[in-house]
């Protein structure tokens, strides 16, 4: 499955496809279990269930099929909004 390197801040990247497998993404809280197996001590992660009431950085992921293939240049971006707003008062 692959290894993950802790960095001097305790900080933790996954491997995309670990992610991937577990359905994993920002914003996602995990729940740190230590138990023995083998007699060897290893670490559980559980996925905590999702009581959250803000829409947190996850929300934004869901985006990003939205903006592949688009400029982000700040001039596009205002355009867009200046478009999107004739658009809405002009219906």
């Amino acid at each position: 499955m692959g290894a993950v390197k802790m960095t001097w801040k305790r900080q933790v990247t996954f491997p995309r496809d670990v992610c991937r497998k577990f359905g994993l993404a920002p914003g996602d809280r995990l729940i740190v279990r230590d138990a023995k197996v083998d007699g060897e001590q290893v670490v559980l992660l559980k996925k905590e269930s999702p009581a959250r009431t803000d829409p947190g950085p996850s929300v934004f992921g869901s985006l990003k099929k939205y903006a592949v293939g688009k400029s982000h240049s700040m001039a596009d971006i205002r355009k867009s909004i200046a478009k999107g707003m004739r658009r809405r008062f002009e219906a």
